[in-house]
């Protein structure tokens, strides 16, 4: 508890140069105890920690998208950390992961290399939330277009927000399997292409990524969320998709 204490006293006085330092430092030590419930979960910590976040947060209205990355990396730790207690700040949070999403959808449709870090850091917090929050997710999702946007993430042609998108969809999947129902015909589909990029006869691997660690994180997560859509939606809803699957 000091150590955080420590980073919320520098999330008030510290400036974006050094508020990597800080996120990345108050994200890994709610990471080493999240599973502490009596802590990170008390009235005590909550206090102690969430005001000074959001407050950071709001005053980064009018920043860059990069201004935000850091935030929403240690929020990314801190929403499935808190649990329930995260609703009351996940509307704002939400709808600036969606514009930052749509804004990165909108420029990689016409220029090939885009800085991906903001979008892929956006989709790790949807997930965080969707940890977070469980079932209660399903008010803001069902309010957004984030299913179409989740979609043509699933397809874009950088790993990472590859990466990103099918670890999104699992934790989504997870939390509000109703929401995605609509959208299986489109969804699994895009999952089978991810599991074919290390295991198909056409095994697409990055110019830079020499070791094929990046495809493989894909298909990892490719797998993960279509084993987490088939448990969560029930065989009635993945009939039609089981025997393309099991033959992948």
């Amino acid at each position: 508890q000091p150590m955080l204490q420590t980073c919320v006293q520098c999330l008030n006085s510290y400036q974006e140069r050094n508020m990597v330092l800080v996120c990345d430092t108050m994200a890994f030590v709610i990471e080493c105890c999240k599973s502490r419930h009596d802590i990170v979960r008390s009235p005590a910590f909550l206090q102690m920690m969430m005001p000074p976040l959001i407050a950071r947060w709001n005053g980064l209205q009018n920043a860059d998208d990069h201004a935000f990355v850091p935030l929403m990396e240690a929020m990314t730790s801190v929403a499935p950390a808190v649990g329930a207690a995260f609703e009351p700040f996940a509307p704002p949070v939400f709808a600036k992961c969606i514009t930052i999403i749509e804004k990165a959808l909108d420029v990689g449709s016409s220029e090939y290399y885009i800085d991906v870090d903001p979008m892929c850091v956006a989709l790790d917090l949807i997930a965080g939330i969707a940890e977070g929050l469980g079932p209660a997710f399903l008010g803001l999702l069902s309010a957004s277009n984030f299913l179409e946007l989740l979609l043509h993430c699933l397809q874009f042609h950088d790993l990472d927000v590859q990466q990103s998108s099918f670890g999104c969809l699992g934790e989504v999947a997870k939390a509000c399997p109703q929401y995605i129902i609509q959208g299986l015909a489109s969804i699994v589909p895009e999952c089978m292409k991810g599991m074919e990029q290390c295991f198909g006869d056409e095994c697409v691997v990055d110019a830079d990524d020499a070791d094929g660690d990046d495809v493989t994180n894909v298909c990892n997560n490719a797998i993960w969320s279509v084993g987490e859509i088939v448990m969560k939606v029930g065989p009635g809803h993945m009939q039609h998709f089981l025997g393309p699957i099991l033959n992948k």
